[in-house]
């Protein structure tokens, strides 16, 4: 089944999972892990995308309707790419790109 940021309140033809907050946290290792091979393979930087269609598009957008500290006002929707970029930063120097 799908994941997605949060449950969707209209019908749908599949299984829509609301990520898990362990599931949020391994999502930002995934990227940190990501921008980690990025570097190993020669790259000065990585780019975040939010777009709608990913988990990070989802999680900012006015439509996520969870309730946890990833939710409510934009400051929480957000909160992931900040834990994300974090994550990255912890990892390298400031003239890695992000």
């Amino acid at each position: 089944p799908g994941k997605y940021a949060a449950d969707l309140p209209h019908k749908t033809d599949f299984n829509i999972n609301k990520l898990t907050r362990k599931q949020v946290g391994e999502l930002i290792n995934e990227y940190a892990y990501a921008a980690s091979y990025a570097q190993q393979c020669g790259f000065n930087g990585v780019e975040i995308s939010c777009t709608y269609f990913f988990a990070l598009g989802q999680l900012i957008s006015s439509d996520n309707i969870r309730n946890d500290e990833f939710g409510g006002k934009l400051e929480n929707r957000a909160k992931i790419l900040f834990k994300i970029i974090q994550a990255i930063r912890y990892q390298f120097s400031e003239n890695f790109f992000i």
